[in-house]
């Protein structure tokens, strides 16, 4: 086989796997859909049922109209039974609160640089923080916290910062 030839089949493969894991990710999106619909339609039902048993419940409603809501309250119940599928709660999938996972399957693991290749330390801080055009206090932290350790623990610590957008 060509090197030309093996090159078109990788190129060809790469082009699939795309497309496959496009397709994944419409099938995800469409599944959380799918599940926030009938989510809807469960607190529609819930709604709607405590209308129609507050209403069969009116002193000064004659009996023929109690009756009519009774009826539309069995008929009501049984057509939302039937879409809901006798599923009681559906929880939204992560896609829902973090859309852009979708557009990248890579989205959950952290971008990372070591500096001077760190590793065997006996203390590890975390400092979490957001991303902030006006005012950051992340280099007076980082500045103070540096400043109040001893050279021992200076050499035997690894500073972790974490800087959400």
């Amino acid at each position: 086989m060509s090197s030309l030839t093996r090159h078109k089949n990788l190129s060809e493969e790469r082009i699939l796997n795309q497309k496959v894991v496009e397709l994944y990710a419409r099938l995800k999106h469409a599944e959380m859909l799918n599940l926030e619909r009938r989510s809807d339609i469960f607190h529609l039902r819930q709604h709607f049922g405590t209308l129609l048993n507050a209403a069969t419940k009116l002193d000064n409603v004659n009996s023929s109209i109690r009756s009519g809501i009774s009826n539309l309250l069995k008929d009501s119940q049984q057509l939302l039974a039937g879409i809901q599928g006798g599923v009681d709660l559906q929880l939204p999938s992560i896609h829902h609160f973090l859309p852009h996972l979708l557009s990248s399957p890579d989205s959950l693991s952290p971008s990372i640089k070591l500096s001077r290749g760190r590793s065997g330390v006996t203390m590890v801080l975390g400092i979490p923080t957001v991303k902030r055009e006006v005012q950051s206090y992340l280099m007076s932290t980082l500045q103070n916290l540096i400043e109040n350790m001893s050279p021992e623990e200076r050499n035997d610590a690894v500073i972790i910062v974490f800087i959400a957008e």
